[in-house]
């Protein structure tokens, strides 16, 4: 199950890709930027609550993404 899910994901996310590539790069540098100066803030415990705050983050613009994908 976990397999199939990460295709279809990866599937949303090339499509994504092709539209858009230079968000995508957007996001991989706000990722390694919030990540800098949480681990210089508050510490390297810290990470993995801001990746998970990202995460819900991306799971949503992912919902988006595809409901709008559905309806054309």
């Amino acid at each position: 199950m976990a397999i199939s899910i990460s295709l279809e994901n990866a599937i949303y996310l090339l499509k994504y890709c092709q539209i858009k590539p230079k968000l995508t790069n957007f996001g991989i540098a706000l990722g390694s930027a919030a990540g800098s100066l949480l681990v210089k803030h508050v510490g390297l415990n810290s990470v993995g609550p801001g990746g998970a705050i990202f995460t819900v983050i991306t799971l949503i613009l992912l919902l988006l993404l595809i409901r709008s994908t559905k309806k054309r």
